[in-house]
């Protein structure tokens, strides 16, 4: 039988440290209206697109996948707003966004269905506690404690033997950029540590963002990295304050939205280029919708990143997306963040495995595949291209290269 102690990695009996909770909203300010009239104009940019392309997002949403079922029968008071194009409206709607607890996550900050054993705030609080400890834990921060030797070794001494705000700013320090700010974009819970608020949604971007950096070449210029299915931003909102990078995210035109007003908020507005815009800046976070993957220029990308994503979506979208990772160059790398347990969410549909994926198309070999650190179920999984895919690829451009040469002619 699952319980929820299942969902922590230290031992939910143990006594905890210190720790406290607190949630906040974000200050009405007199440039909102203006930032939503930039993310409407970049969503109608983006329905013209799919318009184009024979799709139509926000008169068609059915059972395809996970995510559209959500849209669907969750998000109503937001697709008012942007149907009805009224600026204002859609400002407050988006500042609101996750006050009330969601069973759904991936696109807000407030107490949502991580928690769903027992959606309180202190239970939620211990979990995340339990999260920045284990994230302390995987950078070596904290040692992994032995429960072979139980209370006589160090079994319970992470939860109980840490003060947040110090073990907060030894983490920091390690990884080189800060969780969270002082100023919520979005209405938050979390951990109060230090003045601010720590989610599990901050703990878990702030892991990945860690790896991305890692694994991306360091002296070779201005990395870039793509992200499908971004859901807030805060993974690339990591990176960009750690390393000056190149990132694009393709996700839902509504999560774009929600995705703009964080990054917009939080990142900055010159720092973002929404769909539609042409930023001249070379570091950049560029909000792309999914659809448009196949027009994308994949030849430099050091990275591809997914997390909790892939086996939400319908198998007939989600194979596209891995096609056309495949035109990247060859030391290109893949990065899966996922769980595998293959329940059916819909009558037409069920959650699919990304090894499972891989499997079917090719292009890429397993580097790495281990439990993830932070959320028991999932996988963290390391692919590279292959010599196959990127032979391919190079007779594909050098023949798209001579067909450009003739036309020129």
């Amino acid at each position: 039988m699952y319980t929820f102690d299942r969902a922590f990695f230290q031992d939910p009996s143990l006594p905890y440290s210190s720790i406290s909770w607190a949630s906040d909203l974000p200050i009405p300010d007199i440039k909102d209206a203006q930032l939503a009239e930039r993310l409407l104009k970049a969503y109608d940019h983006t329905m013209e697109f799919e318009s184009s392309l024979a799709i139509n997002n926000s008169e068609k949403i059915d059972n395809v996948d996970l995510w559209n079922a959500i849209l669907r029968d969750h998000m109503n008071p937001l697709w008012t707003a942007i149907q009805d194009r009224n600026a204002n409206d859609l400002a407050k709607e988006l500042r609101e966004f996750g006050k009330n607890y969601t069973w759904f996550g991936g696109i807000n900050l407030g107490l949502d269905g991580y928690c769903h054993w027992e959606p309180t705030e202190e239970f939620a609080s211990h979990l995340y506690w339990d999260k920045l400890v284990t994230f302390a834990v995987s950078l070596g921060i904290l040692p992994v404690e032995g429960v072979e030797n139980g209370p006589s070794g160090n079994w319970g001494s992470n939860l109980k033997e840490n003060d947040p705000a110090e073990l907060l700013s030894k983490i920091e320090s390690k990884i080189g950029f800060p969780i969270a700010r002082r100023e919520v974009a979005l209405p938050t819970f979390g951990l109060s540590i230090d003045d601010r608020l720590i989610h599990y949604r901050h703990i878990n971007a702030a892991y990945v963002a860690n790896r991305i950096l890692n694994l991306t070449p360091k002296d070779t210029g201005t990395p870039s990295i793509v992200e499908i299915g971004g859901g807030l931003g805060l993974i690339a909102d990591y990176c960009l304050q750690a390393r000056p990078c190149y990132y694009r995210i393709y996700d839902l035109p509504i999560t774009n939205l929600l995705a703009g007003w964080f990054l917009l908020k939080s990142t900055g507005e010159k720092n973002i280029e929404l769909f539609g815009e042409n930023s001249p800046l070379q570091h950049k976070i560029s909000i792309l919708p999914g659809t448009s993957l196949q027009q994308g220029d994949f030849q430099n990308v050091d990275m591809f990143v997914n997390l909790d994503s892939f086996p939400e979506i319908h198998r007939e979208k989600a194979t596209p997306y891995l096609e056309e990772m495949k035109s990247s160059k060859l030391s290109a790398k893949f990065l899966s963040v996922n769980h595998e347990h293959l329940l059916p969410f819909s009558e037409d549909g069920h959650h699919l495995r990304v090894m499972d994926l891989i499997d079917e198309i090719g292009g890429f070999q397993s580097i790495a595949r281990s439990p993830y650190w932070l959320r028991t179920g999932y996988v963290e999984e390391l692919y590279e291209r292959t010599c196959e895919a990127s032979m391919k690829t190079e007779k594909t451009m050098s023949i798209l290269e001579k067909i450009k040469r003739y036309l020129r002619s």
